[in-house]
């Protein structure tokens, strides 16, 4: 697993709340990873997610946000 994702990883286990693409480059800037693109963020939470650490949820203005499995 890259580094990114590892910093990901580490941010689903021990924390709540949805993940969403602006909340991953958030915290991809305050540890220090460059993350130039929201598409980057978008297929970090889709890695996970098929890894079974996150759910996608659709919400009704079609947006994607990820939710942890054990809170799904």
């Amino acid at each position: 697993m890259s580094d990114r994702l590892e910093v990901l990883a580490e941010a689903v286990r021990t924390e709540s709340g949805p993940g969403t693409t602006a909340r991953v480059r958030r915290l991809y800037a305050d540890r220090g990873v460059a993350v130039p693109f929201r598409r980057t963020a978008r297929r970090d939470l889709r890695v996970l997610a098929r890894r079974g650490a996150l759910i996608a949820r659709r919400r009704s203005d079609g947006a994607t946000h990820y939710l942890r499995k054990e809170h799904a």
